[in-house]
């Protein structure tokens, strides 16, 4: 399989947008609620995402995503998650076991706590105030080409919302940074089929992507693009540091720099 080419500025794109939701996530915590997020140039937030309270023990619903629509061009539009405010907040509640996938076009098995929480997942449409679960909405979608992006849990729920996407046949690509293996070979060989175009981003020292485990019968898609925040020194050290999607955005401004740099002395 050969890696599609990593866009740098898409990936900083998304990546700032999913850091903006970390901060307006809990603020749009209510249906119904929009996150208060810059969009890009010429988009706008029509949806927010929200994760049942019984998932983490929460008090109430909690704003973990966002939905976005191109001016432009209204049949595109881009999914966007963020992870739990704690790194591996969301391992506390799952025991990683593999799962058959239950979801439409769902082959093979995935972890059981990602499958739980993405069919969790609800749409709150900003303007009209109605409700779906997230696969119905990707279903009534007259989408020509969509984009999901996450961190961390985010990531996973993206790899999934991307699944389903493929499978009503929307064009679609993704981008992850830091995000766990979601599924054994068979589902991620069939979600390489669907989604070709992922950008799955991961640090060296990050642990996240090395969970749950190979040896409990995990995989990665076979494209990856390596950062290595150990390059860095200006980047800290730490499991946590490793893991923060500030730390994905400095590695990857760092290489576009470098880039571009590089491109400059050959011209």
């Amino acid at each position: 399989m050969v890696n599609p080419v990593l866009n740098r500025d898409e990936a900083m794109r998304w990546g700032n947008m999913i850091k903006a939701l970390y901060t307006a996530g809990d603020e749009a915590s209510d249906a119904g609620t929009t996150p208060n997020i810059s969009c890009p140039s010429n988009w706008r937030i029509i949806a927010n995402i929200t994760l049942e309270p019984s998932q983490f023990q929460w008090q109430s619903e909690q704003c973990i995503g966002c939905i976005i629509q191109s001016i432009a061009d209204p049949s595109i539009y881009a999914i966007l998650f963020r992870g739990t405010a704690a790194l591996l907040k969301w391992a506390e509640h799952f025991d990683f076991f593999l799962l058959s996938y239950s979801e439409p076009g769902g082959i093979g098995k995935v972890e059981e706590g990602f499958a739980r929480m993405y069919r969790s997942l609800k749409v709150c449409c900003t303007v009209t105030n109605k409700v779906q679960m997230l696969t119905a909405y990707i279903e009534d979608m007259n989408a020509s080409h969509l984009i999901v992006a996450g961190h961390s849990l985010g990531g996973a729920l993206a790899m999934l919302t991307a699944f389903a996407a493929a499978f009503y046949n929307i064009d679609t690509e993704v981008y992850t940074f830091g995000s766990p293996m979601v599924g054994d070979r068979v589902f991620i060989e069939t979600y390489e089929q669907a989604v070709p175009r992922t950008f799955r981003i991961y640090n060296v020292p990050d642990i996240v992507p090395k969970l749950p485990s190979c040896e409990l019968g995990y995989v990665h898609p076979e494209s990856g693009f390596q950062v290595d925040s150990l390059n860095n020194p200006a980047i800290g050290r730490g499991i946590t540091e490793y893991h923060k999607l500030d730390t994905y955005l400095s590695c990857i401004a760092q290489m576009k720099l470098e880039h571009d740099q590089n491109k400059e002395r050959v011209g």
